[in-house]
């Protein structure tokens, strides 16, 4: 499908975090918030998904302890989404990291929300901070 309910999206979120939180050890924070009404709006199906799972494969080290803040915040026919996460102690092999999820996420954007969306990702060598504005259907 083109677009799917706001709503469903966001129950396969939940799915998809509450799988996760059965993996997550104890030195795992995660907050995840959804504010404002969802029900009458639609969004393209899984493009929001690929951030959060980002934080979960690239922000969790079992050795310390780390956090996934997820805020997704709909007002009117905006939606604001944050993710937020500390980088993994554990490196990733820059041979092995293609990226390629991020870039096929914003050309989706690009497509489906052109003009209609920002992406912020804010990086350093301890956070990854992405926020994710898109003018709703």
């Amino acid at each position: 499908q083109e677009y799917v309910t706001l709503d469903k999206e966001l129950n396969y979120i939940k799915d998809y975090i509450a799988l996760q939180k059965l993996r997550l050890d104890q030195n795992v924070s995660l907050v995840f918030k959804v504010e404002g009404e969802p029900f009458g709006k639609a969004i393209a199906p899984l493009i929001l998904i690929p951030f959060i799972e980002n934080a979960f494969k690239y922000g969790i080290n079992p050795d310390t302890e780390s956090y996934i803040h997820i805020d997704i915040l709909i007002e009117n026919q905006t939606l604001k989404m944050s993710v937020k996460n500390p980088k993994a102690a554990t490196e990733v092999d820059e041979a092995l990291k293609t990226e390629e999820g991020l870039k096929n996420t914003q050309r989706r954007l690009d497509l489906m929300y052109a003009g209609k969306y920002t992406l912020t990702v804010v990086e350093d060598e301890k956070t990854y901070d992405v926020t994710l504005k898109i003018d709703l259907l």
